[in-house]
């Protein structure tokens, strides 16, 4: 949860060189989407296993979010 919006700022920055990496970084920082379990179902994979993922992500994400905007935008 920390780990890809740091990677999001090095590109922002280096690679397309834009000073405004609000939005990319806010973006990095999202817990993983719900599609995931409705496409895990559809193809018969381990549900279980992916719903535990995206509750884990959203409860880090309370945590992670914030501390991503405080630390890299303005």
């Amino acid at each position: 949860m920390l780990l890809f919006p740091f990677i999001t700022v090095l590109i922002a920055l280096f690679v397309f060189r834009t000073p405004d990496i609000r939005i990319p970084l806010l973006l990095s920082s999202m817990p993983t989407a719900v599609t995931t379990f409705v496409i895990a179902q559809r193809f018969n994979l381990d549900t279980k296993a992916v719903s535990m993922a995206i509750l884990t992500s959203t409860i880090f994400s309370l945590i992670a979010v914030p501390l991503v905007l405080a630390i890299f935008a303005d």
